[in-house]
């Protein structure tokens, strides 16, 4: 299923570790804009260009669902290492949880 473009903002500012107000005070706008295109609407499009360069995700991605969302692979290696470095200090229980979770978001 293609997720919408409230669904890809939302994702985006996950994978920054951002909120919507810090989204909000990067591009200079209210936070309520930012709270529009979250719930649906959808920015006009010399917005697009800035809002994927300020949370660094490809635009295309942000715009269209296609490709991925790492405007570089710097980001993806470096998400890759820290997730790593947390696996490599769990239980073997919590290690079978993870990959249980991670099978189940993988069919979504």
């Amino acid at each position: 299923m293609k997720m919408e473009f409230s669904e890809r903002l939302q994702e985006a500012l996950k994978l920054r570790g951002w909120s919507q107000t810090d989204l909000a005070n990067a591009l200079s706008i209210t936070p309520q804009a930012v709270q529009k295109w979250l719930n649906g609407g959808y920015p006009r499009m010399n917005r697009l260009k800035a809002i994927a360069e300020k949370i660094d995700v490809s635009e295309e991605w942000l715009i269209t669902g296609v490709g991925s969302p790492f405007r570089d692979r710097k980001m993806r290696q470096e998400m890759e290492k820290e997730l790593n470095e947390i696996i490599s200090e769990l239980s073997d229980l919590n290690i079978s949880s993870l990959l249980y979770s991670a099978r189940r978001l993988n069919k979504r």
